[in-house]
């Protein structure tokens, strides 16, 4: 018989989920799908709260596809677009950590830094 742990890992294996805090309060969620074989289309879904969803994808390898995908997504958040007016900071702040990080290991740029926080949720 499998166990529950078996179980949550299959389910659960090519898909990792993060929420993203602002001091301690919740502002968004990013969650990415992984290709089976590593090599092809990796998907990132990126909510921030009050604001619609979005989503990006990457494929290829030789690179830090989960940074690229959310780095990409981070991007494509238009914060002088009137759908984005209540997170319009966030996002101005979010592109500009994700900027500076150049495309090295996403979750790095959160451990240092004050404002914001990132937990992994799956």
């Amino acid at each position: 018989m499998t166990n529950i742990y078996d179980k949550h890992d299959a389910a659960f294996n090519l898909v990792s989920a993060y929420v993203i805090l602002r001091g301690n309060t919740p502002i968004g969620k990013i969650a990415l799908k992984f290709p089976k074989d590593g090599m092809g289309r990796l998907t990132c879904f990126l909510h921030l709260y009050k604001s619609p969803m979005i989503n990006a994808h990457v494929s290829g390898c030789g690179y830090d596809k989960r940074t690229a995908v959310i780095s990409k997504a981070v991007a494509n958040l238009d914060s002088n677009s009137l759908d984005y007016i209540h997170v319009k900071n966030d996002i101005i702040k979010l592109q500009e950590m994700f900027a500076a990080c150049k495309g090295h290991d996403f979750d790095s740029i959160f451990y240092n830094n004050t404002e914001y926080s990132l937990f992994r949720a799956v």
